[in-house]
């Protein structure tokens, strides 16, 4: 099973990260998105 993180061939089994590394990672992923999309929908609103 190779999953999202390089986890099967190919990477050894150090670089693979834990669960509370990987949901840290997860939530900030989302929160930028989060905040992305607002700051260009607010853009967008203040410009049309």
């Amino acid at each position: 099973n190779t999953g999202p993180f390089g986890i099967g061939p190919g990477l050894p089994a150090d670089i693979v990260p834990d669960t509370g590394s990987t949901a840290i990672l997860l939530g900030l992923g989302f929160f930028g998105i989060i905040l992305v999309t607002h700051c260009l929908d607010r853009n967008v609103r203040r410009h049309y």
